[in-house]
């Protein structure tokens, strides 16, 4: 996400299967012709010394370097395993050190033990976005909905999903992964949330609902499938009150596929 640069606090080796996901990524965005822009990945490079006396210190000269020399507007700091298992108190490290940087600081406790279930992460990464960057709404966009959608989103399925709310006359704003931190302080501006994967989506429509009373439809959970895509366009309808629409175009889709289906049954 642009105006981002995250700290991994860990040894060297800990994030550099990020560099694996930022290719991927930069791959989808060439494809739906999106702007390209590197990923800063850092990390406070733990060596034998921090693992034994801690890495407050550490993190705390990593978190000055990052904000004066890529002036970001967010800074979230991730615990891994070495340090969460030595006890670094990195909560307390970026309080006493969030005067000094212009960047918003966001610890993150994502330590690999502290879960076996791998969606977790989303999980935690959400909750402090929720509740640590989002604001008040200053006005509704009553034409407007949050998608949220992981780096792993399809192209062709953004667009897809843009074409059936184009004819709603919706505007889809896609988070975290196609918005800015802007976008994210003005995420409750929308009018509805709706889901593309329910792993990764519910954790947003759930705090979202939470903090802010935004709306979103527990039955249609994701986009996969005639059944599935008729229900999300109903939902969609729905959320904006136009129900009429929503059959009519859930009519016309239906039509079309079949069309299409005919010569290969």
């Amino acid at each position: 996400m642009k105006g981002v640069v995250p700290i991994w606090h860990s040894p060297r080796g800990c994030p550099l299967w990020i560099c694996y996901i930022d290719n991927w990524a930069k791959g989808y965005k060439k494809i739906a012709g999106e702007p390209l822009y590197h990923e800063n990945i850092i990390s406070t490079g733990l060596g034998p010394d921090e693992i034994v006396f801690g890495g407050e210190k550490r993190l705390q000269e990593v978190i000055l370097w990052v904000d004066k020399n890529y002036k970001p507007e967010l800074i979230p700091v991730l615990c891994t395993c070495a340090p969460g298992t030595v006890g670094d108190d990195i909560d307390s490290a970026i309080a006493n050190i969030q005067d000094k940087v212009n960047a918003r600081i966001l610890p993150y406790h994502c330590e690999g033990f502290r879960s076996k279930v791998w969606g977790t992460g989303f999980d935690v990464s959400v909750y402090g976005l929720v509740y640590n960057v989002m604001e008040e709404p200053r006005k509704k966009e009553k034409d407007l909905v949050n998608i949220p959608i992981p780096w792993t989103g399809i192209q062709s399925e953004i667009l897809e999903m843009n074409r059936i709310l184009d004819k709603l006359g919706i505007r889809a704003r896609y988070l975290p992964r196609l918005a800015s931190v802007e976008d994210l302080r003005r995420a409750p501006e929308a009018t509805a949330n709706l889901l593309y994967c329910i792993t990764y989506g519910y954790p947003w429509v759930a705090y979202m609902e939470e903090r802010f009373g935004t709306p979103w439809p527990p039955e249609a959970l994701q986009t996969y499938g005639i059944d599935h895509a008729e229900l999300w366009v109903r939902a969609a309808a729905r959320m904006v009150g136009k129900e009429e629409l929503g059959e009519k175009i859930v009519k016309e889709e239906k039509e079309e596929l079949e069309k299409k289906l005919k010569p290969l049954r």
